[in-house]
């Protein structure tokens, strides 16, 4: 095989493959897990169009365009959302990092070479992850919105699908990297991987929110004064100009309709504005690895602020009083959390999951946004919401290793019968979640009620955190990071609603609960005594399960340190001989 495509198959192997994980094959079916399933909602939505067409062409033909124009807007938001979230997940491998530069850099292979190849497997994946998307939503809104057309309609319009969703991907795949390229280039040490983490939240929020709200987005203008209109049952208003795939709407129409000279110019600007994209990702692609070559001669970044998790040690050690293993495990697990890629982005989508229910809720309210902002019930359950999630994304951040075979040393220094490691794991969680979750919470009842208020609503928060740390903690029986992964132990298929009910009850449910005793002086203290007395029942029942946490498992100690393998080397090779 020549280098080209050797390098090839290893640079989009890369996207399928992680560190943190015991099985790359459990990695890819999880990845055609995700592909699949954002297949489905498209073509759900276009197949649920179709009595609304049929309708629209038989008796009000003048609103068949508006609301192709309005679907069509639609389809352009999922497939960018779709790509960009596929995109921040394979964030490490969207560029050239130093051990890339530090293997190859030797080897006597051109930097074309290298390049080409990295390229090759970057405009491969992107077509992976677009066009099945696109193409399943494709079929069906072609043959649904130009079927009355004839053949000839159809075929123009699924061309057109096809071109303008693939160029919007690539647009916004294209930004991906050269973000991802101009980080690597200027930043060291542990920001780049805490900026990742935040486009990850960024994307699988932007994902989960276009799912609440498309409903709502289906929207189309009769008249320029008359924004609402109800067809077929559906109430549709004017999506927003603002939104970037707007802009490769008239690319859609003037291919759908070649005859469409009012769309020819800004389609021509966003076919330029695509390849102006596409060739600084690929200029960001060579100068990244001339700047990696560079980095790897120079002595490794030291972790900083952020890869240190100076703040949260601080606190986490506070919480944890005078005892030094409680220290030490403490710092362990902050320390994994703030350098570590996969850790974090568990984090992230579970804390863009609580986002996405917020949302939601606001979408649900009856006054409208601007009333749902403005209302109690609401503000005073948004931190509540993302503290619970963000809280779920930090268990299930504990059960995925970090360096495993480094774990050893747990087994020869760690002290056996001591409640210091889940001491410390939940001095880490109330670490992580409650600085944000009180803050939120004192400028939302500050907002709403002025600052006294605002201080006791914050210490109430603070004690449901913490006590959300403590049964997070109790559902886990072993120091984080240090055993190998087990699939399924979250069991989402089935416990899903456990999970959705318990979001609610602890954020909504609870913040109801407080409204009611809001104006009693004597009820409210008897909900901050409440609070206490259930952080002091789950803080003594995690010291008393804590002494049961073994520093490794039994097995595992078994599995890895005393057990022998006999090759029988020497006889095979005799055999051979």
């Amino acid at each position: 095989m020549s280098p080209f495509r050797v390098l090839f198959r290893e640079f989009f192997g890369q996207f399928f493959a992680s560190e943190s994980v015991t099985s790359d094959i459990r990695l890819r079916q999880g990845i055609i897990a995700v592909v699949a399933f954002l297949m489905a909602p498209g073509m759900i939505l276009a197949i649920q169009m179709y009595p609304t067409y049929s309708y629209a062409v038989r008796g009000a033909p003048e609103l068949v365009e508006p609301l192709t124009r309005q679907l069509t807007s639609l389809f352009l938001t999922f497939s960018t959302v779709s790509v960009g979230l596929v995109s921040a997940f394979a964030w490490d491998a969207l560029s050239f990092d130093r051990r890339d530069a530090m293997v190859l850099g030797p080897l006597p292979i051109g930097r074309a070479t290298v390049v080409s190849a990295k390229l090759a497997a970057l405009v491969v994946f992107l077509l992976g992850a677009c066009v099945p998307l696109n193409l399943m939503t494709a079929v069906p809104f072609s043959m649904i919105a130009s079927g009355h057309k004839g053949i000839s309609g159809t075929v123009h319009h699924f061309i057109a699908h096809m071109v303008a969703t693939t160029c919007a991907a690539a647009c916004v795949f294209s930004a991906i990297v050269i973000l991802r390229g101009l980080l690597g280039m200027t930043t060291r040490g542990h920001l780049a991987s805490a900026l990742a983490s935040l486009l990850q939240f960024a994307c699988v929020s932007a994902l989960l929110c276009f799912f609440i709200l498309a409903p709502t987005m289906l929207t189309i203008d009769r008249h320029p004064q008359n924004a609402g209109i109800t067809i077929s049952g559906i109430h549709m208003t004017v999506m927003p100009a603002w939104m970037p795939t707007r802009w490769f709407l008239p690319m859609y129409e003037q291919l759908r309709d070649p005859q469409n000279a009012a769309a020819a110019n800004v389609a021509r600007r966003s076919a330029i504005a695509t390849l102006a994209m596409i060739g600084g990702a690929a200029f960001i692609t060579l100068a990244g690895y001339r700047r990696q070559l560079q980095i790897a001669l120079t002595p490794a970044a030291s972790a900083g602020t952020i890869g240190g998790a100076r703040l949260s040690r601080a606190l986490a050690r506070r919480l944890s009083g005078s005892n030094r293993v409680a220290h030490a495990a403490s710092d362990f697990v902050l320390t994994t959390i703030a350098r570590n890629r996969m850790q974090q982005a568990l984090v992230a989508i579970n804390a863009s999951i609580g986002l996405a229910m917020f949302i939601l809720e606001l979408a649900r309210h009856r006054g409208g946004l601007a009333s749902a902002v403005r209302a109690p019930e609401v503000l005073l359950a948004m931190p509540l919401m993302l503290a619970f999630w963000t809280c779920i994304g930090l268990r299930a951040a504990f059960f995925v290793p970090s360096e495993l075979p480094a774990a050893w040393t747990f087994r020869a220094n760690a002290p056996r019968g001591t409640s210091a490691y889940a001491l410390a794991t939940r001095a880490a969680v109330v670490a992580v979640v409650g600085p944000p979750t009180v803050v939120a919470a004192l400028a939302t009842a500050a907002l709403a009620y002025g600052w006294p208020v605002a201080a006791r609503h914050a210490s109430f928060v603070l004690l449901l955190v913490v006590a959300l740390a403590d049964f997070v903690v109790l559902t886990i029986d072993h120091v984080p990071f240090t055993r190998p992964y087990r699939p399924g132990h979250a069991k989402l298929k089935t416990r899903w609603p456990l999970y959705v009910l318990g979001a609610y009850g602890f954020s909504s449910g609870l913040a109801a609960l407080e409204l009611a005793v809001w104006n009693h002086r004597w009820h409210s203290a008897a909900l901050l005594t409440g609070a206490v007395i259930a952080v002091a029942v789950f803080e003594a029942a995690v010291r008393r399960s804590g002494r049961d946490w073994p520093a490794l498992p039994t097995e595992e100690i078994t599995d890895d340190f005393f057990k022998v393998t006999a090759l029988n080397l020497s006889n095979a090779a005799a055999g051979h001989a």
